[in-house]
């Protein structure tokens, strides 16, 4: 958010206008975190950087890899990582900001850095709430037609569309004063430049956060609601003992015995829609579980920093907590927990993510190996091959090619094994 980036400027701020204590006597009464406590959390932090790039990197791969999962709700969940792998980016100034107390980056930074990872949280929670509304339209209307690839440019760009026009304001506002990166609102007086600031975080807090989990929550219900109605109207595959199952099974040798070909037709073609429907209600509800997980660690994790600092906006004192220079740091960790967390989430909770997640890290495998094969077989060409390409005496013989000898010796058809299954024609 626009109003969280920088905690020092706000605890200075209390500081500073204090009437009657200096500065730092404002400041001796709050219990600060240890050296310890602040390895911890850069550890943290350095662990959420590389599992956010590397696994939301990853999420944006498997559309290419996977032609199966170029779908509209795909689509969405990588619209998703994106916004989460673009996001980190700009932690390390955030962490070097803070670390130093004093802004080192410059102007233009200055109004980059922030307003791009407000930008990029809105672009998180607008993407959540067009997931939630396609599963709600996909069950509750199952025969209505699903976005084609120019409803699916379209919704994209709409949702960063939305997000750029409301950081647009924090874009302008954002200046370089007394070393501090900080939000300069229009107006005469003091007062006026605080009514703005507040009014904008106002909305940027109701945009971010609360509209958001709101509707995303009631579609959710509904949601899970119609999937109980479904698991209703599908017939259970009834459990039995092995005895009870047998008798079934000779019952059913003898019914087919007299059944005649028609009959047989339409008993297998009802089976067979019975297992499709009860294979695709198990699909939607393992998405649906990790749809639902994602809002549940977006609400957990992402929602208390932002509220934190709102709340801070109308009451002052929050501030001058005792125990803030403690328990905002590891906030701020868990703020950005979610984007490290989300790829976590898709492949153990989703079947389609799992397996594409196992075939890309097979075919990084199978990559390397190939490789290291190649090379290996280029280091058994003797040095003698190479001495006779720079040698002026031999220059009227035919040089040997080590590497046209060494990749010869196989067809096209070997050259191209395993890349046809690590290829994103599948």
């Amino acid at each position: 958010m626009a109003m969280s980036l920088n905690f020092s400027q706000n605890v200075s701020f209390i500081s500073n206008n204090s009437s009657n204590t200096t500065p730092q006597a404002a400041t001796s009464h709050y219990i600060l975190e240890t050296e310890l406590s602040k390895k911890i959390r850069y550890v943290l932090l350095g662990v959420i950087f590389v599992l956010t790039l590397v696994g939301n990197i990853t999420v944006c791969v498997i559309p290419y890899k996977n032609r199966r999962m170029r779908t509209f709700t795909y689509f969405l969940v990588t619209n998703l990582s994106v916004s989460d792998a673009a996001g980190i980016i700009y932690l390390p100034f955030i962490i070097y900001y803070t670390g130093i107390g004093e802004w080192p980056f410059g102007q233009a930074m200055c109004k980059l850095v922030n307003p791009s990872i407000t930008f990029f949280g809105i672009v998180t929670t607008n993407t959540l709430v067009a997931i939630a509304l396609d599963r709600f339209v996909a069950l509750v209307f199952p025969f209505k037609s699903r976005p084609g690839h120019r409803e699916t440019v379209l919704v994209i760009a709409l949702v960063w569309l939305i997000a750029f026009l409301c950081v647009l304001p924090a874009f302008a506002v954002r200046v370089v004063e007394g070393g501090f990166c900080v939000e300069v609102f229009p107006g005469q007086t003091k007062e006026k430049r605080i009514h703005y600031k507040t009014t904008y975080n106002t909305f940027l807090y109701l945009i971010n956060n609360c509209l958001p989990v709101v509707i995303i929550m009631l579609i959710y219900v509904k949601i899970v609601m119609q999937l109980k109605r479904n698991s209703v109207s599908i017939p259970k595959e009834k459990k039995s003992s092995w005895k009870h199952r047998n008798k079934q099974l000779n019952g059913e040798r003898e019914r087919e015995q007299l059944q005649t070909s028609s009959e047989k037709n339409i008993s297998l073609s009802y089976s067979t829609d019975v297992e499709s429907l009860r294979k695709r209600h198990k699909m939607e509800k393992e998405f649906t579980n990790m749809l639902i997980a994602v809002v549940l660690v977006f609400v957990f994790c992402y929602v208390p920093y932002q509220t934190l600092f709102f709340v801070a906006d109308f009451v002052p004192a929050v501030y001058a907590w005792k125990y803030l220079y403690v328990v905002y740091p590891y906030l701020y960790v868990l703020m950005w927990l979610p984007n490290a967390i989300n790829p976590i989430c898709y492949g153990s909770m989703n079947e389609q993510y799992a397996k594409a997640f196992k075939s890309l890290l097979r075919c990084t495998s199978q990559s390397q190996v190939y490789l290291r094969g190649r090379l290996n077989s280029l280091s058994h060409v003797p040095n003698t091959a190479f001495l006779s390409l720079s040698s002026r005496s031999n220059a009227t013989k035919e040089p040997l090619q080590p590497s046209s000898a060494v990749f010869s010796s196989e067809t096209p058809e070997n050259n191209n094994a395993g890349a046809d299954s690590c290829s994103g024609n599948h």
